[in-house]
């Protein structure tokens, strides 16, 4: 393919584009990406991935989309549900006449308000954060004061009920973890997730935030083992991003480690892109199961049963990682364990210091996304 700038029209359409913001894509004859608007690489970076536009298509049938186009002009596509609810691309020709190279513009959606007035989207989310988190602040809150009350009862009544509250406890954590999940997939989902791009020191910020999840587990009995590099590496990334990826993916393999409740995180890097793998001991996934994995909602547990948690850790980490610029996969053989794999590229900014790395706050913030994503794997006491 010759380079889609020496095309004097081409490049002029895309310089077009580019002025008035508009989210579009060029791709081949096959529906792969060639270009992409920066509204795509910042709100919708999976179709800029290298199979996001065919993903979107998997509906259809593409020599039928490319036919329909030939024949009136135009397609317009509605996304999978799942991945896209609501989105919808408009394809046509990039050249007149010519079906070797096609012109896909998302449709943008309606205006989301400000942050004082949200509106559509934004909106629901608002309504919903504010519900979910007041009724939830409420009970840690009558958490607290119960397990105080607890002082004036007999040492046995005073276990028996401490029981009770770690219960109610540790369920409300899940229930926070639900709802934020659902309010960051919702808001990855519909371009409402902004990056927050900084420089940071990589090697002690992955060495702080494997620390702190292995004080959490250890005394749970799962050994969490990491082995990363020493000295410096500078990386122009989201941290916020970063850590929900990794914590996300602690969260699964503890669930999955199996009898010998271990986890292994390592990370080493090439001049171009930092690789960074998280492997369980477990069962494996079965694999019927394995091509699911990333979809969202869909769970499964380790002993098979379906809906054994909200089946959005997964997918959030590879929506991260995609607007990060990288790609996260998983691959398992059945009693052999799970690895995942993520990948992103190596770059840094000039301009601006390397921030404080947010993990440091992590352990004295109960409420931090550390002890939300391990929920399930350690025992939380209301106070």
């Amino acid at each position: 393919m010759p380079n889609i700038l020496d095309d004097p029209f081409l490049s002029g359409a895309i310089q077009m584009y580019e002025n008035a913001n508009i989210p579009i894509l060029l791709t081949d004859g096959e529906f792969f990406p060639l270009w992409a608007s920066p509204p795509v690489c910042r709100d919708l970076p999976f179709l800029a991935k290298p199979d996001g536009v065919r993903t979107f298509l998997s509906a259809y049938s593409l020599p039928a989309v490319a036919e329909e186009i030939a024949a009136r002009g135009f397609f317009q596509a509605v996304g999978p549900d799942s991945l896209f609810p609501g989105r919808k691309i408009r394809f046509y020709p990039a050249r007149p006449g010519q079906a070797d190279l096609y012109f896909a513009q998302v449709e943008q959606l309606p205006s989301q308000g400000s942050g004082m007035h949200p509106e559509g989207v934004s909106r629901i989310l608002s309504a919903f954060s504010s519900q979910y988190r007041s009724r939830l602040s409420a009970i840690f809150s009558s958490l607290n004061l119960l397990t105080k009350c607890c002082d004036s009862l007999s040492p046995d009544e005073r276990q028996k009920v401490s029981g009770y509250l770690e219960r109610i406890n540790t369920e409300s954590y899940k229930i926070f973890r639900t709802c934020k999940w659902i309010s960051i997939y919702t808001q990855q989902i519909n371009g409402l997730d902004p990056i927050q791009l900084c420089n940071i020191e990589l090697w002690p910020f992955l060495q702080e935030l494997c620390e702190a999840a292995q004080i959490l587990l250890e005394p749970q009995g799962i050994c969490l083992h990491y082995v990363i590099p020493r000295g410096s590496l500078y990386l122009y990334t989201d941290p916020g991003q970063l850590s929900l990826i990794l914590l996300n993916l602690f969260s699964n393999s503890c669930r999955f480690s199996g009898e010998e409740k271990r986890i292994d995180v390592h990370a080493s890097c090439s001049s171009s892109s930092l690789l960074i793998t998280v492997s369980d001991h477990g069962p494996g996934i079965p694999p019927d199961v394995l091509p699911h994995v990333f979809e969202p909602y869909f769970s499964y547990g380790p002993d098979g049963a379906p809906f054994t948690g909200n089946g959005l850790g997964l997918c959030i980490a590879k929506h991260a990682a995609a607007a990060l610029g990288g790609e996260l996969h998983l691959f398992s053989e059945p009693g052999e364990g799970a690895r995942a794999c993520l990948r992103l590229p190596v770059r840094t900014s000039p301009e601006g210091a390397c921030v404080e790395s947010p993990v440091a706050g992590y352990l004295s913030d109960r409420y931090s996304d550390l002890y939300v994503a391990l929920a399930d794997c350690i025992p939380s006491s209301p106070c």
